[in-house]
C-alpha cells in the first residue's frame, strides 16, 4: 500500500494530503517559532497567550501525525479497497484528529482573545471577557460532543447513522460559530484601534494586520462545504479527502494569523535607532505592556480634548 500512496491518481489522494498536510504545518511551526523568538528577544519572558499558541502549535503537529499514519491506513483512498484493519485504523485516526483539531483551535482562539486585551477599553473588558467565556464553552462542548459523538464502546466508528450524532449538524455549528467569533473579535479590535490616536494610515496598518485572521473564514466556509459532502457519502476514507485538506488548510491560518501581529513588534518604535528597545528592557516592561501604555496614553488625550 505504501507504494501505491507515493503517487497521486484519481484513485489515491493520499500523496497530495502528505505533503499539503506537512507543507501547512512547517508553516505554522515556523510562524510560532518567530513569535515566541520575537517575544524572548524583546522582553526575555512569554505570557499566557504565548503559551496557549506554543500549545496550539504542538497540537496540530499532533493532528498532523495522525494525518500521516491515516494516510498510511486508506485516507485519501476508495473505503471499499481498505482491508478491515485499515479500515478501523481510518475510523479512529478521524477521531483523534478532530479531538487534536478542536483542541488546536480552541488554543488559538483564547490567545487571540487574550491578547485583545491590551487594546480594549476599561468599560469592554468585560466583552472581552465574555468572549473568552463563550469561546471557552465553544471548544469544550465541541470536545465533549466529539468525544461522544457515537455510542460506546465504538464512539470512533461513525460510518453508522443510527448510533451517532448528526455529524454534520455538528461541524457546520462548529464551524460557524469558529467564523462568528472571529468576527466578533475582529470588531472589538477594529473599534479599539479607530480610537487611538494616531495617522490613518497607522490605524489602517494595525487593523489590516490584527484583523487577518478574518482570512480563515473562506477556509472555514470550505470546510463545511467539503465536510458536509463526506458524511453524505459513504465512500469515507476518499471522500473526505478535500475536507482533511480544507481542516489542515484552517489549522495552519488560525495559528500563522494569531502569530502574525509579533512577526515584527512594533518595527515603526525601532526607527529612532535601539534606545527604544533597551529602555523597555530596563523598564522590564513588555511589548504588549507598552503598547496598552501608548493606547491608554492617547485615550487620555481625546478624553481631555472633549473636556
Amino acid at each position: 500500500m505504501s507504494s501505491n500512496q507515493r503517487i497521486i491518481t484519481d484513485n489515491n489522494k493520499s500523496p497530495l494530503i502528505q505533503v499539503l498536510s506537512l507543507m501547512f504545518l512547517v508553516i505554522a511551526i515556523l510562524s510560532c517559532f518567530v513569535r515566541t523568538g520575537a517575544k524572548l528577544y524583546m522582553i526575555k519572558a512569554l505570557r499566557v497567550d504565548d503559551i496557549l499558541i506554543i500549545v496550539a502549535t504542538v497540537l496540530a503537529a499532533c493532528q498532523t501525525v495522525i494525518v500521516f499514519n491515516a494516510c498510511e491506513h486508506g485516507l485519501g483512498q476508495h473505503f471499499e479497497v481498505l482491508s478491515s484493519s485499515d479500515q478501523e485504523t481510518f475510523f479512529k485516526s478521524q477521531y483523534a484528529t478532530n479531538t487534536m483539531l478542536i483542541a488546536s483551535l480552541l488554543c488559538c482562539k483564547l490567545s487571540g482573545t487574550m491578547s485583545l486585551r491590551i487594546m480594549a477599553q476599561k468599560g469592554q473588558k468585560w466583552i472581552i471577557i465574555i468572549c473568552e467565556a463563550v469561546v471557552s464553552a465553544w471548544g469544550i462542548t465541541a470536545l465533549i460532543a466529539n468525544f461522544f459523538q457515537c455510542q460506546p464502546p465504538t464512539p470512533w466508528l461513525y460510518g453508522d447513522n443510527d448510533k451517532c450524532i448528526n455529524l454534520k449538524a455538528f461541524w457546520t455549528y462548529y464551524s460557524t460559530a469558529n467564523i462568528i467569533t472571529d468576527i466578533i473579535i475582529v470588531i472589538i479590535m477594529a473599534e479599539n484601534v479607530v480610537k487611538i490616536q494616531t495617522s490613518w494610515s497607522k490605524k489602517i496598518l494595525v487593523m489590516s494586520v490584527f484583523g487577518s485572521r478574518i482570512f480563515v473564514t473562506p477556509a472555514i466556509v470550505a470546510q463545511i462545504h467539503y465536510s458536509n459532502k463526506a458524511f453524505d457519502s459513504a465512500d469515507h476514507s476518499f471522500s473526505i479527502w478535500p475536507a482533511s485538506i480544507t481542516i489542515q488548510l484552517v489549522q495552519c491560518l488560525t495559528i500563522l494569523t494569531v502569530c502574525l501581529p509579533n512577526f515584527k513588534p512594533f518595527l515603526d518604535s525601532l526607527e529612532s535607532g535601539q534606545i527604544r528597545v533597551d529602555d523597555l528592557r530596563r523598564q522590564g516592561k513588555t511589548i504588549q505592556e507598552w503598547a496598552e501604555q501608548q493606547i491608554s496614553s492617547s485615550r487620555s488625550c481625546i478624553e481631555n480634548t472633549a473636556q
